[in-house]
């Protein structure tokens, strides 16, 4: 199934959809790209920073040990001795832990080289180091400062150099690290800026496609409907699509359909009854121009009444879709502004926290998702209407049906909610009926005249009551207005043809009068109980046949 061919509802789901999963990516990404720079900046403040903190004390231990020899050496007091060998005892435990810290920190091979290379060295300096305590603490002095101006003079210094060295490659690894956590910083805040400025073209663009698929052809059957309450029934739509409003162009054109084959059949049967009324003329030239008159004028009154309430059923599709449709456009005039600023705002910005103390930028953002709340909110009102006019319709059920008295009634109300709303107050108390066979489409006629005739007679506001019920195998429907009622004299004449009491030039007189006729149709009946002043009840008594197979 094609996108044009689905739902309208749910193509503004599948949209909206579509702008969340991108923000949602977008936003994923930013977490992922954090976290990533995060563990870098760790990297840096824990590992590499530790580990440089280490070195350095190993190397500062190492040469206040080599300071302290030297002391010892030189010292003139046992006590002196005594002293600086406890010191130099703590220099070891303390170089000790640097190793213990340092150790597990080692990342790079040349590093482990080097640490290997220093272990070496360092234990043969603490090797010479406790001999030259010895000999210190056991007054052989010249030997021990011999000791350690000699072989451990060597090897202080191999270990100072290799500590050198070792500070020399955790100094460039931290700096690359460091190096590595802005480059990925920068190229993070950039990638999320690009990812915001796509997500916010693909926003706009997805807001725009959803107007143009309901506001193109509910333009041309709005012009379509316009041509056809003009007179002419030529006019024909080009079903592009599945939706609600293929199917409401669809029907349009069935309706067209009807109407022509209507005309065409009446001009068909003016031609038979022409040639009737020649054949007849000599003997009965009188009657016959007496019954072509009232013909004519039957066909008429006919037409006018279908074409006024086509009329008027269009008109008010045509003004309810318009509200929806209009506030769409608006949205997608405001989206395109806010993206506007949203654009200027990330031109401005340095970086993703200036982007979010942006109040502007915050604001646009708030827009553009208040306005996927408007075109969602306006999209389901036109289904709704469209799909109330198709259930009304039913041109395409020309056999008996099952059907939802309650479904017909709500879709009708549903269709003249422009001239209720506002002004008339609607209460249902809908009873439990079963499914009757009927013919939908012309019951919907049925319920159309009444409730329109229900909400022309309340001049200024009022009550509608609708309620329904089952009783001794009929539904019963009672349509109860508080409008200005109807005098007795009238009630016997209100369903003749041409009467009507509404005034010259209001209405033709045939509403009702179809309406009792379908009614009886199925073999039913229609009551009327009026009282002026307080409003009309209209029983509509239909029997519950037994179900379509």
């Amino acid at each position: 199934m094609h996108f044009r061919d689905l739902k309208i509802g749910t193509k503004a789901a599948i949209g909206y959809g579509l702008i969340m999963v991108i923000f949602a990516g977008v936003n994923l990404f930013s977490v992922l790209r954090m976290n990533a720079l995060k563990n870098q900046i760790n990297e840096v403040a824990t590992r590499r920073l530790t580990s440089a903190i280490a070195i350095a004390d190993i190397n500062n231990n190492i040469s206040l040990l080599r300071t302290n020899q030297l002391q010892h050496a030189f010292a003139t007091s046992d006590e002196r001795k005594s002293e600086q060998a406890e010191i130099m005892i703590e220099l070891i435990e303390l170089i000790e832990q640097n190793q213990d810290t340092y150790g597990p920190l080692i990342t790079y091979a040349e590093e482990r080289r080097l640490y290997s290379e220093f272990e070496q060295k360092w234990e043969r300096y603490l090797e010479l180091g406790y001999q030259f305590l010895e000999l210190s603490l056991g007054n052989q002095n010249q030997k021990a400062i011999d000791l350690l101006n000699d072989e451990a003079q060597t090897v202080f210094a191999d270990v100072s150099r290799t500590l050198q060295q070792l500070i020399k490659v955790n100094q460039t690894a931290s700096l690359e690290a460091a190096i590595r956590a802005e480059e990925m910083f920068r190229g993070t805040r950039r990638t999320i800026q690009i990812l915001l400025v796509v997500m916010i073209l693909v926003s706009v663009l997805l807001a725009h496609r959803l107007v143009r698929l309901i506001t193109v052809p509910v333009g041309k059957l709005v012009n379509a409907a316009e041509t056809v309450t003009r007179g002419d029934v030529e006019v024909r739509l080009d079903v592009l699509s599945k939706d609600e409003i293929g199917h409401l162009s669809h029907s349009f054109n069935e309706m067209t359909a009807s109407l022509r084959a209507a005309r065409d059949q009446i001009h068909k049967q003016q031609a038979d009854l022409q040639k009737t009324n020649e054949e007849l003329e000599k003997k009965t030239h009188n009657l016959e121009q007496a019954l072509q008159q009232l013909q004519e004028a039957q066909q008429q009154l006919v037409m006018k009444e279908k074409m006024a309430s086509l009329g008027d059923l269009v008109a008010g599709v045509a003004h309810e879709i318009n509200n929806p449709v209009g506030a769409i456009h608006s949205a997608a005039d405001t989206s395109t502004r806010s993206m506007k600023r949203l654009g200027e705002a990330l031109d401005k910005c340095k970086d993703i926290e200036e982007l979010r103390q942006d109040r502007g930028f915050i604001q646009a953002l708030q827009i553009l998702k208040n306005n996927n709340a408007i075109s969602y909110t306006a999209s389901d009102r036109i289904t709704k209407i469209v799909k109330s006019l198709k259930n009304f319709a039913r041109l395409d059920e020309s056999e008996l049906q099952n059907a939802d008295l309650h479904e017909g009634l709500d879709s009708t109300l549903t269709l003249l909610e422009h001239r209720l709303k506002n002004r008339v107050e609607v209460r249902k108390n809908y009873g439990k009926i079963p499914l009757i066979a009927c013919h939908p489409n012309q019951l919907n006629q049925v319920f159309m005249n009444v409730l329109s005739n229900a909400e022309q007679s309340i001049d200024d506001k009022g009550t509608i009551s609708i309620e329904s019920s089952e009783h001794d195998g009929k539904v019963v429907i009672r349509i109860t207005d508080t409008g200005r009622g109807i005098k007795k004299e009238q009630i016997s004449r209100i369903f003749d043809p041409g009467y009507t009491t509404k005034g010259v030039g209001v209405g033709t007189g045939l509403g009702l009068s179809i309406s009792y006729n379908i009614v009886k149709n199925h073999g039913g009946d229609i009551v009327i109980d009026s009282v002026v002043g307080k409003g009309t009840t209209v029983s509509i008594v239909l029997p519950i046949r037994q179900a379509v197979t």
